[in-house]
C-alpha cells in the first residue's frame, strides 16, 4: 500500500515532472508555472498534486480490491450474504482507503515541507471541506468502477488506466489551462480538476480557474454528481451479478 500510495505516484509522475520543470527554472524560479498559476513553488505545487493522485488511486484500489480479493478467496458471496449491504461494504473499504491516504498525504507534505515546499498556513481550515469534497470525488469513482468490475470481473487493466488518465487530466503534473480546447472540457468535467485547483490556491496561493465562490460550486456540484453516479452504477451492476448469480464467478 505504501508503493501504491507513496513511490508509485513519486516515481512516475512527480519526480520527472519536477526535474524536468527544474530544467527549465529561470534563476532558480519556475516562471512559466508563475504564470500559469500563480505561485513558483514547483515542489510544492507537485506534492499537492500528488496527494490528489494518491486519495484517487487508494480510495478505488481499496474499494476494488475487496471485490476482487472476495472473488479470488471465495468470500465475496459470503460478505455480501451479511445483514451490511454491499454499498456499504464498499463504503467502508473505501473510507478505509481515503485514511490510508490521508496518512500517506501526511508524508508527503512532511517531505515536501523538508526539500523547501513553503505552503500557507493562513487558511489552513479551508483544507477540512477540500478534503471531504475530495472523499466524495474518489468514492463516487470507486463506486462506479467497483460496479464495472462485478460485470467486466478481469477489469484490473482498465482499473490502471482510468486512475491515471483522471489523474493526468487533474492537473496532478502539469497547468491544466496549457491544454487545447476539448482536452480543457474534460478537464474540467472531472471535480479533482476543480478540487486540487482549491487546495493549491488555499495552501500555495496560486491564481484559481474561476473566482472562489464559482470553483467551489463546480467543485462539490461535480463531486456530488460524481458520487451519485457511482452509486447508482455500483447498485445496477451489483443487482445484475446476483441476478445471474455470478457475484464470485470471474
Amino acid at each position: 500500500m505504501t508503493n501504491l500510495l507513496v513511490f508509485t505516484p513519486l516515481s512516475q509522475m512527480v519526480l520527472p515532472a519536477l526535474l524536468l520543470g527544474a530544467a527549465f527554472l529561470v534563476d532558480g524560479s519556475a516562471v512559466g508555472l508563475q504564470e500559469h498559476t500563480g505561485t513558483s513553488d514547483l515542489l510544492g505545487w507537485l506534492a499537492l498534486g500528488m496527494v490528489v493522485s494518491s486519495a484517487l488511486v487508494g480510495v478505488v484500489w481499496t474499494m476494488t480490491g475487496d471485490i476482487s480479493g472476495g472473488r479470488e478467496t471465495g468470500t465475496l458471496e459470503f460478505m455480501w450474504a451479511s445483514p451490511a449491504s454491499p454499498r456499504l461494504l464498499a463504503l467502508g473499504a473505501g473510507l478505509t482507503g481515503f485514511l490510508l491516504t490521508f496518512a500517506a498525504s501526511l508524508i508527503i507534505i512532511g517531505g515536501a515541507v523538508a526539500f523547501g515546499a513553503r505552503y500557507s498556513l493562513a487558511e489552513i481550515l479551508w483544507v477540512v471541506p477540500i478534503l471531504f469534497t475530495l472523499l466524495a470525488a474518489t468514492l463516487g469513482y470507486g463506486f462506479a468502477l467497483s460496479g464495472l468490475l462485478l460485470i467486466f470481473r478481469e477489469g484490473e487493466s482498465i482499473l490502471d488506466s482510468f486512475g491515471s488518465v483522471v489523474a493526468v487530466f487533474s492537473g496532478v503534473a502539469f497547468p491544466v489551462t496549457v491544454l487545447p480546447g476539448a482536452l480543457l472540457g474534460f478537464s474540467q468535467a472531472l471535480p479533482t480538476t476543480w478540487i486540487l485547483d482549491l487546495l493549491r490556491h488555499v495552501l500555495l496561493g496560486g491564481t484559481l480557474m474561476q473566482p472562489w465562490g464559482m470553483t467551489w460550486l463546480i467543485a462539490i456540484g461535480e463531486s456530488l454528481l460524481t458520487l451519485v453516479v457511482g452509486v447508482v452504477i455500483f447498485g445496477a451492476c451489483a443487482r445484475r451479478v446476483r441476478r445471474r448469480g455470478t457475484v464470485g464467478q470471474y
